[in-house]
């Protein structure tokens, strides 16, 4: 019964999967979708001439045209395995999370800049009236204490402040706007600017008073030097 069963052969190396994909591109007859009689002839024999091509070299094992035929059959499969696997595909939610999460870490407040991630007192009022209604708003508005101590006392949910903008005008919308990473810089540029002129207008003026200071004592020298020149005449 052993001797009945068929011997296994020995895998294709990939030197030989090389050499055969190099002589199969010789032969396009064998992937002619025609299967009238000359057409079958032709692929027929390009088959065997692939067969003793591939036979022919020296490195590799010798191969039956049923094996050549498998193993090109094994290849087309892969390769449109690994053409389905190239197609680009969306990332996911979770991707795109971890995507945004690193965007926003990137964006780190300046040093000596002010972050406006808080809000100010005027800000502080706004939120308060509109989440308090209309009966408080006179009272937040007059007293921005009380407009804090109501806050205390009614914590702001999440849904709440979705259903109630804390901005409710144009004016408060740009004050709310979180600066970007090149607004903050083009500001620290623009201090560090006029720091800048603010200490260059300072040298030159010390540079102009020690010239008017020099000027001033040659003056005395030369009125010294005439006097004496006067007493001894």
């Amino acid at each position: 019964m052993d001797k009945g069963r068929r011997k296994r052969s020995k895998n294709f190396s990939e030197f030989e999967k090389t050499l055969f994909k190099q002589i199969v591109s010789n032969y396009p007859v064998i992937e002619n979708k025609q299967h009238d009689s000359g057409t079958e002839n032709k692929k027929k024999k390009a088959w065997i001439s692939i067969l003793n091509e591939f036979n022919s070299n020296e490195k590799v094992t010798k191969r039956t045209l049923q094996q050549v035929q498998v193993l090109w059959k094994n290849i087309k499969i892969n390769l449109k395995k690994t053409t389905a696997a190239n197609v680009m595909i969306p990332p996911d939610t979770e991707e795109l999370g971890d995507l945004l999460a690193g965007i926003i870490e990137s964006q780190q407040p300046l040093e000596g800049i002010p972050d406006d991630d808080h809000l100010d007192s005027s800000d502080d009022l706004i939120l308060t009236q509109d989440l308090g209604g209309a009966g408080n708003s006179h009272d937040a508005q007059m007293n921005p204490a009380a407009a804090r101590t109501n806050m205390q006392q009614h914590p702001v949910s999440c849904s709440s402040i979705s259903q109630h903008p804390a901005v409710s005008n144009p004016g408060s919308r740009s004050r709310g706007k979180r600066m970007t990473i090149h607004e903050k810089l083009a500001i620290e540029f623009h201090e560090r600017k006029l720091q800048y002129l603010k200490e260059e207008h300072e040298v030159k003026m010390k540079i102009l008073h020690l010239e008017l200071s020099m000027k001033e004592r040659d003056m005395k020298q030369q009125q010294c030097q005439l006097s004496l020149e006067q007493n001894l005449s």
